[in-house]
């Protein structure tokens, strides 16, 4: 259980530092478009870690983004 909850912080840690890194090159828009996304996948992940789900690797190749 330990190793599941390290291997899920250094997934958020790295999307973190993807965030930030983009970030300061967004304007507004760009910035709520890329916080939107970034909770999605967050929230994706945090649902496939409570079912138990292991996931193959997640990287932005594998992240849709749709418009709705």
């Amino acid at each position: 259980m330990l190793a599941k909850k390290r291997a899920a912080a250094a997934v958020a840690l790295r999307a973190q530092k993807a965030v930030v890194a983009l970030n300061a090159k967004c304007d507004d828009f760009c910035r709520k478009v890329l916080l939107k996304a970034h909770d999605d996948v967050a929230s994706g992940l945090k649902f496939l870690r409570e079912n138990d789900v292991v996931h193959g690797g997640v990287k932005t190749t594998n992240i849709l983004l749709a418009s709705e």
